[in-house]
């Protein structure tokens, strides 16, 4: 069972749970709207948004960095 999860949306605010979605952290990642997040495992994962931003994670969002 699976119980971490990352969202993204409007000026660039991101958020995290750990716990099946029952409370979320929240993330402020970048000024500009995130449209999309994907993980290709429990820690890899990226978010992109308008402008062609592209944000990184290696530790399953705890910290994010700006890829291009």
């Amino acid at each position: 069972l699976r119980t971490t999860g990352f969202a993204v949306g409007s000026s660039g605010v991101g958020a995290r749970t750990v716990d099946g979605g029952r409370s979320w952290a929240k993330q402020n990642l970048t000024a500009i709207t995130l449209r999309g997040v994907a993980f290709a495992g429990a820690q890899e994962g990226w978010a992109v948004g308008d402008g062609g931003d592209i944000w990184g994670t290696i530790d399953a969002g705890v910290t994010w960095i700006r890829i291009s």
